[in-house]
């Protein structure tokens, strides 16, 4: 998983890119700012998601578009890595560490909704890493986008 602690990019999109590197040459459904749809990882790299779709090849992405996006976990038995929690400065302190942290201590306990731009999703939070949340064993949402959490009484 890249290293990334120089960029401002630190909260969200690097640890997307972390994340997408390990599912190169998978089938992902992609959630995004522009809408949703299947797509081939071709290739990861400086914030660019290179990837083939049922249209054409060679499209590029912005990692900085992506909301979330669900995989097959049987593709990736040793599971997702996902980059630690870190105490963030900036933009990310306000807007990123409290959804975090409000995930990480939900972590594991309960079924929750999430709600992001574009979609939503309930299920119980596997990981919490930084910039990203995994929900289940097969969704991966960005906490920059996360909107609403609340957890559903059993």
């Amino acid at each position: 998983m890249g290293v990334f602690d120089e960029s401002i990019c630190d909260c969200c999109v690097c640890p997307m890119q972390c994340v997408l590197e390990q599912l190169e040459g998978q089938l992902v459904g992609l959630r995004t700012t522009a809408g949703n749809f299947d797509a081939i990882l071709d290739n990861v790299n400086n914030f660019i998601v290179n990837y083939t779709d049922g249209v054409s090849s060679n499209r590029n992405l912005a990692i900085s578009q992506i909301i979330a996006f669900e995989f097959d976990p049987e593709l990736n038995p040793n599971g997702i890595r996902l980059k630690p929690l870190k105490n963030s400065v900036g933009e990310c302190k306000c807007i990123e560490d409290p959804i975090t942290n409000l995930l990480n201590s939900l972590k594991g306990k309960e079924e929750v909704e999430i709600i992001f731009l574009n979609g939503s999703i309930s299920g119980i939070i596997t990981n919490v890493g930084n910039g990203v949340v995994l929900v289940g064993d097969n969704v991966i949402i960005s906490t920059c986008n996360i909107i609403i959490v609340t957890p559903i009484p059993t």
